[in-house]
């Protein structure tokens, strides 16, 4: 994994392929984070699923407010530039 993976300004998130490759980053996200390490024991493999299953709900309001955001467009003003994107 590379700082690429983290990142979300390289996506077109008002498009399904970039929400679809956002969604795919969450998930691998969740999948790194939520590593247990011997998961073919029943009880740590649920704990493992549960574990990724809610970092990916947690993930979820950040989500739409970013799809949102592309989809109508923003203006953010900064100290030196102002930005623009178009939906």
């Amino acid at each position: 994994m590379n700082a690429e993976d983290y990142k979300v300004a390289d996506l077109n998130l008002a498009s399904k392929a970039g929400q679809h490759r956002l969604q795919r980053r969450i998930a691998f996200g969740a999948t790194v984070v939520c590593e247990i390490e011997d998961s073919r024991e029943l009880a740590l493999a649920r704990a493992t699923n549960a574990c990724r299953s809610d970092a990916v709900a947690s993930a979820q309001p950040a989500y739409d407010a970013a799809v949102g955001a592309a989809r109508r467009g923003t203006v953010q003003v900064l100290e030196s530039a102002l930005i623009v994107t178009a939906p």
